[in-house]
């Protein structure tokens, strides 16, 4: 037995011990109180850290669907200047083959009337001598008329 616990009844005894026993537990029970809050703020921080990784990849995944979307309206307006300019070189070359085509045409017009005037010339030299000489005979008689 424990020094000063011989005059100590049986009884006496077990209430201490069972105190000891009390006291022991309460600060196993302070110990694991402890324990327990510091596991809490581990977890608390480890599910904070998580959030903000979270919050982060969230924000990383925003801005790079936004810049897709940038690059995606950037694509469209090019091929939108590319059409338009397709369009307008089209237009541009029908133009062009209109007219093309109509001084070819004027040039079959012009060849044609060259054409026929040299075949009278050829053909009928004398009708086209004799339709000169007339020209000039009317010319000679508006000049004597004038003169007189």
């Amino acid at each position: 037995m424990a020094k000063g616990t011989e005059h100590l009844t049986l009884q006496q005894l077990r209430q201490l011990q069972r105190g000891a026993a009390a006291a022991a537990g309460a600060g196993a029970g302070a110990s694991a109180n402890t324990k327990a809050s510091k596991v809490e703020e581990s977890k608390q921080m480890i599910l904070s850290r998580e959030r903000q990784q979270q919050q982060q990849q969230q924000k990383q995944q925003q801005q790079e669907e936004h810049q897709q979307q940038q690059q995606q309206q950037h694509q469209q307006q090019q091929q939108q200047q590319q059409q338009q300019q397709q369009q307008q070189q089209q237009g541009q070359l029908q133009q062009q083959q209109k007219y093309e085509l109509i001084a070819q045409q004027q040039h079959q017009i012009n060849s044609k009337d060259y054409e026929e005037v040299y075949e009278v010339d050829i053909l009928y030299p004398t009708a086209a001598a004799a339709a000169a000489a007339t020209a000039a005979a009317a010319a000679a008689a508006a000049r004597k008329k004038a003169s007189k």
